[in-house]
């Protein structure tokens, strides 16, 4: 059999060993379908441990590379000495490696922190983990909760670590991220794809009940044998959305930037970037004129109007959405009619609201003659609900302009948003 020669420099011969046994893998695997015998299912797993092992070896060798055998260096033009060889081990897609390395110390500093060159020089997270193991196991995070980020690594063959160390690394990695959040946000807006056809920009916030886990005191006394060891408790708290949606000159949406604010944050700078990022979309197109829309709570009214009814941002139209009065609506006609005649009243109420500029006075007018204003369903009063509705937002129903305009007015993208932040959470608990 011809062989062929590989020449492997000194400083890679880490390498050595691991191409060798792939090649061996290979050769007896061949071998064994000659006389028959495939179980390539098996093959498959060995091959992607003795990849693992190859590019562990590489690793290695590089980033020996990035260590520095000197007594005296200058990092960020500060003068340090090396104090200490000590091993450690870095964390890569497939899997530890462990090495020695130098550790230096700010000159005249005999007690100050230790620094890794290394770790510093290849921008290690958290000083062990590879840039490229991090933003994986962050992308896992993204998809799921961290026992199922752990299982699909698993089934892949990457990141062979435990779920706690997803969670150490999905922390670290938003650390980061939040420290750059400002900067990193705004690129992503300048340089994110502007289609030709946007003919304006909707704004929308909202607010949905999540449910978090907080810690819950251990009961007094000796526990159970099946007690949990860090006992939870489930509380629902509001957790905030937003949207920036581009619309075509129809209204119909082309792109929407998601945001989400959990309870513990400031729902102020949730929208005051909202607000940041249409100031940056308007500049690239002079222009685009701005619809803010919301649910008709007052809250999201003040957040909506504090952050963006500035001249700079282009705001000419502030709405509620008009799909959530047509559920008050809704709610309202089930006390008014018999079931048969329920659609012909509601879909007369859209139309009015669509096309008369006075609906608002109007169909307010006519609940109120209804005499039904307390008549209940259950706990609630959907007539009295309407009328508070309608009284509470009638400077914000001018659907008929917005139309003209062919300005949007669902906010039906934050809407799902809020599903989206939900059904995540929910997830996260495994609840």
């Amino acid at each position: 059999m011809e062989r062929i020669v590989i020449e492997v420099p000194e400083e890679c011969k880490l390498l050595e060993e691991a191409m060798k046994a792939m090649v061996n893998l290979v050769q007896t695997q061949t071998a064994a379908q000659r006389r028959g015998a495939v179980g390539y299912a098996q093959f498959e797993r060995l091959v992607e441990e003795r990849s693992g092992a190859i590019e562990r070896a590489a690793h290695a060798v590089a980033l020996a590379g990035l260590d520095v055998d000197a007594k005296h260096v200058i990092i960020n033009g500060v003068a340090h000495d090396s104090c200490l060889r000590e091993a450690t081990t870095y964390f890569t897609r497939s899997g530890p490696v462990a090495m020695e390395r130098n550790l230096f110390r700010k000159s005249g500093d005999r007690g100050g922190p230790v620094v890794d060159l290394v770790a510093l020089r290849a921008g290690l997270v958290e000083g062990t983990w590879l840039p490229g193991a991090a933003e994986s196991m962050a992308y896992l995070l993204q998809q799921s909760p961290s026992r199922e980020a752990h299982a699909t690594a698993r089934k892949m063959g990457r990141m062979p670590y435990a779920a706690s160390s997803f969670e150490e690394v999905g922390h670290a990695v938003a650390k980061r991220y939040t420290f750059a959040q400002k900067d990193i946000d705004d690129q992503l807006v300048r340089s994110m794809d502007l289609p030709e056809e946007v003919a304006s920009i909707s704004v929308a916030l909202d607010r949905v009940s999540v449910p978090i886990a907080e810690p819950r005191p251990r009961p007094v006394g000796r526990p159970r044998k099946d007690a949990p060891k860090k006992p939870i408790k489930v509380v629902y708290h509001m957790a905030y959305c937003g949207t920036v949606t581009l619309h075509d000159p129809d209204g119909k949406g082309l792109h929407t930037i998601r945001y989400g604010c959990m309870p513990e944050n400031d729902p102020e700078a949730l929208v005051n970037g909202m607000a940041g990022d249409v100031l940056v979309l308007r500049q690239r197109r002079p222009g685009l004129p701005v619809v803010l829309l919301s649910d008709g709570a007052p809250e999201m009214h003040h957040l909506l109007d504090e952050a963006l009814c500035d001249e700079e941002l282009g705001v000419v139209a502030r709405l509620i959405d008009f799909w959530h009065l047509v559920e008050k609506l809704a709610d309202a006609v089930k006390v008014l009619l018999p079931e048969d005649e329920r659609a012909t009243l509601l879909a007369r109420w859209k139309l009015a609201f669509l096309n008369r500029r006075n609906a608002p006075a109007t169909v307010l007018a006519e609940l109120k003659a209804s005499g039904k204003e307390n008549t209940k369903i259950g706990d609630s009063r959907p007539v009295h609900d309407a009328i508070t509705y309608l009284e509470n937002n009638a400077d914000r129903m001018d659907f008929v302009t917005a139309r003209k305009k062919h300005l949007p007015i669902g906010s039906g993208y934050v809407k799902a948003t809020c599903k989206s932040l939900v059904v995540a959470t929910l997830a996260q608990l495994q609840l």
